[in-house]
């Protein structure tokens, strides 16, 4: 689908659904937040309509430059194994972020409620599984293999 078809599609799903979020019509991209069940407390989401494809980035918080080689081995341990989506960091600012994305090839059709669901509950998932972990690395307290053992068990 083209760009201008996304967009009219992710405003009719997030309508449906009853979801706050900001749009941005000199960027084209959505805005909104969520609660997470961790320390994180809460997340930004970026959803970004494109020529064939969305994509949907949940933020986490900025970590200081001292912390930051610590966050990269945490990030690599992180996405290894991830099916649907991965982690990203800015090593430069230190924002990190877990992305993923629906294609919707023009051949395809609209995307489902079920494919735009997926697209806003994985990615705020992962930052409920990843947060506490990923706050205990970007502030200090453990090292990234301690931290991800304990994400994930």
């Amino acid at each position: 689908m083209n760009q201008a078809g996304l967009i009219e599609r992710v405003t009719r799903f997030f309508n449906a659904i009853g979801l706050e979020y900001e749009f941005d019509s000199d960027a084209k991209v959505f805005f909104a937040g969520s609660k997470l069940d961790c320390r994180l407390e809460r997340c930004r989401i970026v959803i970004d309509p494109e020529d064939d494809l969305i994509k949907c980035y949940a933020f986490l918080p900025n970590v200081d430059e001292a912390h930051r080689p610590a966050v990269a081995e945490f990030i690599t341990r992180a996405n290894y194994g991830l099916k649907r989506g991965n982690f990203e960091f800015d090593f430069s600012d230190g924002e990190v972020r877990y992305r993923m994305y629906v294609d919707c090839p023009e051949d395809a059709g609209e995307p489902s409620d079920e494919q735009l669901g997926h697209m806003l509950v994985i990615p705020v998932g992962m930052l409920e599984q990843y947060g506490n972990a990923y706050l205990d690395v970007a502030e200090g307290r453990k090292s990234p293999a301690e931290a991800i053992l304990d994400a994930e068990s």
